[in-house]
Parts: structure tokens; sequence; C-alpha cells
């Protein structure tokens, strides 16, 4: 029975220097994997900063960009004079029974001031949503206020009227609500 009580125990005692022993690579193991995820870490902590440096670059070198677009003075005329406060207005609206409303001035409603005094060029052009030709819209200047600050855009499309004779005959009809406007206003 001795005997058997000292197996037993060098059993248990070779079982417990091998469990000590997984316990060590697992305490190993897990130092490594602390080690990876600090380096890891650091990798990206790395990489972000890089990347953040490279916008500040990019940042700055389109500030100067602007800069010396804003230093270029175009050589703009009105008829044989000279203009130096050339101003150019973009927008982009979709219409309402045919129609596009752009507000010129500085806080895009009927109550700003306006970007004009005197308006040179209207360039509005239309998107077509459509792969068939008689569908697709067409633009012009249906108003501009006195003040400058409204202006109106007027949109139609193609159209078929059936005729009594069984032929067709081609026409216009407001485009679409939501028809896309683009407008380049420019002036002084």
């Amino acid at each position: 029975m001795w005997k058997q009580l000292t197996e037993v125990t060098n059993e248990g005692s070779q079982r417990l220097d091998t469990i000590e022993v997984k316990l060590d690579e697992v305490d190993t193991a897990k130092t490594e994997i602390v080690n990876t995820v600090v380096e890891l870490k650091g990798n990206v902590q790395e990489k972000v900063m890089s990347n953040m440096n490279s916008m500040d670059v990019e940042m700055k070198n389109l500030k100067t960009e602007v800069e010396n677009v804003k230093c270029n003075e175009e050589k703009v005329y009105f008829g044989t004079k000279k203009v130096s406060s050339l101003v150019r207005f973009y927008d982009m609206k979709t219409t309402k029974s045919g129609v596009a409303t752009f507000y010129l001035t500085d806080d895009g409603t009927i109550n700003g001031k306006p970007y004009f005094k005197n308006v040179v060029s209207i360039n509005p052009t239309c998107v077509a949503m459509t792969d068939k030709p008689i569908e697709n819209p067409h633009c012009s200047v249906k108003y501009l206020s006195p003040d400058n600050k409204q202006l109106e855009i007027n949109v139609v499309k193609g159209n078929k009227t059936v005729v009594v004779l069984g032929g067709y005959m081609e026409s216009n009809t407001l485009a679409n609500d939501n028809t896309v406007v683009l407008v380049e206003v420019v002036g002084i």
C-alpha cells in the first residue's frame, strides 16, 4: 500500500511539474502577445501620425495654391472697359413646375446681400436624365430681378403630340419636377 501511495504521489508530482511547464508556456505566450500588441499599437500610431503629417503638408500646399490663385488677376473686359472686380457664382438647384430659382445673395435667400451690381453673363445647363433625345431638357433665363438677387431659369423638354392624321407633332412642355439645373453667373 505504501508503494502504491508513493507511485500515486510521484505520478501527481510529475503531473504538477507538467502543469507548471504548461503554465510557464502560457505566461510566455501571454507576454509575447502583449509585446506584439504593444508593437502593433506603436506601428498604428506611427502610421496615423505619418498620415496626419502628410495631410498637414497637403493642406499647406493647397492653401499656398489658393493664395497664388487669388494673387493672379484675371484680365476681364466688359465691352471695352477693363473690369477687375469680377465675381463668379455657381450653384445647382432642381426644378418645380418647370422653373429653377436661384438666389444670388450671400445667405442664399431673397433677403441677403446681392453678389452683383451688374450681371454680365448667365449660363444655365440642364442635366439630362434620359436616353430619349426628345425628352432632353433645355434651359433659358426666365427672370432676373432688378436688384440682381433672384434668378429664375425656365426648363422645358420636347414632347410628341399625336395628330389626327396619324403622324405626330413635336412641341415643348415643362420639364419634370426635380430636373437638375446648374448655373454660372458672371458679374461685377
